[in-house]
């Protein structure tokens, strides 16, 4: 398998843990206004469980964000920002 050169949006870690919780996860490099040279990174996750999953991003805020049984949803990682923590169950 060939590697491109660069800089990766996703860890393997995030990528392990996505298919540990059953959860497919794509991830596109997004506009930041703020810094044109650091990309925001678009998360797009689709539950595949039956039962939600709760992601936890790890910002200011702590934001936390429920996909329901079956569902999708998006999240936004700033170029700093640690990848999210997967969990399944309310």
């Amino acid at each position: 398998m060939f590697e491109t050169p660069g800089k990766k949006l996703v860890p393997r870690e995030f990528t392990d843990l996505c298919t540990q919780m059953r959860v497919e996860a794509s991830v596109s490099a997004a506009p930041n206004p703020g810094d044109p040279f650091n990309a925001m990174r678009l998360i797009r996750l689709r539950n595949f469980n039956n039962e939600p999953v709760r992601i936890t991003q790890y910002n200011r805020r702590n934001t936390v964000t429920t996909i329901p049984a079956q569902g999708a949803g998006d999240i936004m990682l700033a170029p700093g920002e640690d990848m999210p923590n997967i969990e399944k169950g309310i």
